[in-house]
């Protein structure tokens, strides 16, 4: 925005920000309606303008909304089937399994969205959590496995009143979850489990990644316009 400090106009050029393939932190505020919405308008021009310049893009988009319980809608929903074509992907950060449904417009089924976030959403790592119903959910996405368990052993006395197990022993079929509740509820923090098409789930151990240069774009944009800096900084 516009302050003493700057005199430049306020605002930014998303457009050129998507062409230039430059780095945008937005701060967000969930208590204050106004500011969500704007925060939504944001979200919604940016996924229109990366489509409409995807030929003029070099760069890969990656989009990432935190605390998505209050960014939740259609457009992103809708975007998440199609976006990839685009040379765009979306991350949705949020803590509970049913957060997808809260959802503000009234026309659209929640139950609906949650589930086409589910489905549409390729890749999820699943954190540690205390919520029971959303640990139960994320040990039925890790899928199960077989596994063989003895039902009956029997026990032979020797002659010298010793014990020891026969040879006939009765075994069978068991399945069970690949990667238990109990399990995902003790996760240390950072560690999870990934769940991929097409692989077996497995747990991960993720990491922050650093950024060495920020500013506040206007900061940048006047560096650039005086010929200090560039804008394109990662």
């Amino acid at each position: 925005p516009s302050t003493k400090d700057n005199r430049m106009p306020g605002g930014i050029s998303i457009a050129r920000n998507l062409v230039e393939g430059n780095v945008i932190y937005l701060r967000s505020k969930t208590n204050d309606k106004d500011i969500i919405d704007v925060t939504k308008l944001f979200v919604m021009v940016v996924l229109q303008e990366a489509e409409r310049l995807f030929p003029y893009r070099k760069d890969h988009l990656t989009l990432v909304l935190d605390e998505y319980r209050f960014l939740s809608s259609e457009t992103v929903t809708d975007s998440l089937a199609m976006m990839a074509a685009f040379k765009t992907n979306i991350i949705l950060q949020y803590q509970d399994k049913e957060d997808p449904k809260a959802i503000k417009d009234q026309a659209v089924d929640k139950v609906s969205n949650l589930q086409s976030t589910t489905q549409n959403t390729q890749i999820k790592i699943i954190y540690g959590t205390n919520n029971v119903e959303t640990a139960k959910w994320a040990e039925e996405q890790t899928g199960t496995i077989t596994k063989t368990v003895a039902t009956m052993e029997k026990a032979k006395k020797t002659s010298s009143g010793a014990e020891r197990w026969d040879d006939d022993t009765i075994y069978k079929q068991e399945e069970e979850a690949l990667i238990p509740m109990n399990r995902i509820m003790m996760m240390p923090q950072r560690a999870g489990i990934v769940i991929r098409q097409g692989e077996l789930a497995q747990t991960v151990f993720t990491s922050f990644v650093n950024i060495d240069h920020i500013k506040p774009y206007h900061v940048l944009l006047s560096e650039q316009n005086r010929g200090v800096g560039k804008i394109k900084q990662r």
